[in-house]
């Protein structure tokens, strides 16, 4: 079977170099897998403060499991910070919260009141 030569690759990718189809983080986000985050944690804030920032800049707060990515990516002990995820108990709504100590043993949390620092997320894109 003959080889593909360059105009043909050319023309698969339409005209584009293949490094417009990797995936990549907006802006000034770094990429950990198929996640884009904030290196630097926003400062302390409610949770419900916290869900709206992310909204409004078009991301989301991570999971446990996205927000323990982002912590072995960043390679030093993280204080509390907002997950998502919330739950109601006898009337009060409780939030989750992930950190890791000195030892970088990851420790999730929940509570009914009080602020942490967050990160917000988005999917690398194309």
């Amino acid at each position: 079977m003959p080889s593909a030569t360059h105009a043909d690759d050319a023309t698969k990718l339409d005209g584009r170099p293949a490094s417009d189809y990797r995936l990549h983080c907006p802006g000034n986000l770094d990429r950990a897998g198929d996640l884009c985050y904030e290196v630097n944690p926003r400062p302390a804030a409610s949770y419900t403060s916290a869900l709206k920032a992310c909204a409004l800049d078009q991301r989301r707060l991570p999971s446990d499991g996205e927000l323990a990515l982002v912590f072995d990516h960043l390679g030093a002990p993280q204080d509390a910070q907002w997950v998502s995820g919330h739950w109601r108990e006898s009337n009060s709504t409780f939030t989750a919260f992930l950190e890791e100590n000195a030892s970088r043993q990851i420790i999730p949390g929940g509570t009914n009141g009080f602020n942490a620092a967050f990160r917000c997320v988005t999917s690398a894109a194309n």
